[in-house]
């Protein structure tokens, strides 16, 4: 695994780029509830950055413990459906 920056330093920045370079299969980005982030909007850059692309993202250790230790992974036949954003793609396209 890779640590990166905290998230005020450009963290969440970084595995959003990650994400985009399809460098990583999975992404742990550890947010405190309790307290206001500063940067509450690279937070949510990054989480929809692994929605779109289809990276699953654990911001809680307990959703990071089910990921990492997950069967799923050495399943050679099971292979998640990527997103579908054809429609999205025409209208962007100006089809």
């Amino acid at each position: 695994f890779t640590i990166m920056n905290s998230g005020p330093m450009g963290g969440d920045a970084e595995i959003a780029a990650m994400v985009v370079r399809k460098e990583i299969d999975l992404a742990v980005f550890l947010i405190d509830d309790l307290n206001p982030q500063p940067h509450e909007a690279d937070i949510m850059m990054l989480l929809r950055q692994c929605r779109v692309h289809n990276v699953p993202i654990a911001c809680n250790r307990y959703s990071a413990d089910l990921m990492i230790t997950s069967s799923l992974w050495e399943d050679e036949d099971y292979s998640p459906s990527p997103p579908r954003y054809e429609e999205f793609n025409r209208k962007s396209m100006g089809f």
